[in-house]
């Protein structure tokens, strides 16, 4: 069953963007990428000056993340947009990028979020997962960056651990 859904994932070409998220250097320690990581997104919210503070989390092989910056990043609708926000990329592939992604529970590439400080702390008021057209993209963002509640799915914090995944079928 497994090996009949990674064989359409493959012919339907979306294992590129759904990789795991959590790419740490060897070299450094999981401890040192996770204190870089919270340094990243508490500069970046100190810079929003009571705006929002915008991720991109993507990757250099990532198709869609490239359509991103091309159809979106690099015009001047980004710059509009994004007008009296901070913003900040990171590429997953690099210990802090992998290290933010986990801490923002990024599952695949291209994926936005939007933070704020709320009442003393970073808080998610929402997500763009994926890239389809720079238009429907250009107005998701727009409506998350006048959000100032939290998302409702960052109310309760994930478990720690999550269980094991079973080898066999239940």
């Amino acid at each position: 069953m497994g090996l009949q859904i990674a064989e359409c994932l493959l012919a339907f070409g979306l294992v590129a963007c759904a990789a795991p998220t959590r790419v740490v250097d060897p070299a450094l320690p999981a401890s040192h990428a996770s204190r870089a990581a919270d340094g990243f997104l508490e500069d970046g919210l100190a810079t929003a000056a009571g705006g929002a503070l915008v991720v991109f989390a993507s990757a250099d092989w990532c198709e869609p993340c490239n359509e991103l910056h091309q159809r979106f990043l690099d015009t001047p609708a980004a710059k509009q947009a994004l007008a009296g926000h901070a913003w900040r990329e990171v590429d997953v592939d690099t210990s802090t990028g992998g290290a933010v992604a986990a801490d923002l529970r990024v599952l695949g590439y291209p994926t936005t979020v939007v933070l704020r400080r709320i009442d003393g702390r970073r808080v998610e008021v929402g997500r763009i997962e994926g890239f389809d057209s720079a238009a429907e993209y250009t107005g998701t963002l727009q409506e998350l960056l006048v959000h100032t509640a939290p998302a409702t799915w960052c109310a309760e914090p994930l478990p720690p651990t999550l269980p094991a995944l079973s080898a066999t079928p239940a």
